[in-house]
């Protein structure tokens, strides 16, 4: 336990702070991010293996989304990624919620019109 846990592009997201198994077969992880960050569930299925030092994800977590920034079609900041919509337990990304500030209104963003990039997220429209 305690093994580092990457992304498919090689992203540190935290260690494993627990395994999840029943009747002898593994059903995935915990992964602490910090003291202070909290904990997440990765199911076995976006686990690509277990290696003597760490544990390798198939995937990049849209968790990792939030607290990106994010910038409309004509390169205005319009803030940052406060929290996201997925389907259901899954790491399909629904849609996308941006403040700016803590008096701003929080706006929702459909995935169709987004693109992500390593640091940031670009909307195809303007707001």
């Amino acid at each position: 336990m305690y093994k580092p846990v990457f992304t498919k592009d090689g992203e540190k997201i935290g260690r494993v702070s627990q395994i999840i198994f029943t009747h002898e077969e593994i059903q995935g992880v915990v992964v602490a991010k910090g003291l202070f960050f909290g904990k997440t569930f990765v199911d076995i299925e976006y686990i690509d293996k277990f290696t003597p030092n760490s544990v390798l994800l198939k995937i990049n977590p849209i968790t990792l989304l939030i607290k990106r920034k994010v910038f409309d079609s004509e390169g205005r900041d319009i803030g940052v990624v406060k929290r996201i919509k997925r389907k259901s337990h899954s790491n399909e990304l629904q849609a996308i919620y941006v403040k700016k500030g803590i008096f701003s209104k929080e706006i929702e963003v459909p995935v169709k019109d987004i693109t992500i990039h390593k640091k940031s997220i670009r909307l195809k429209i303007a707001i």
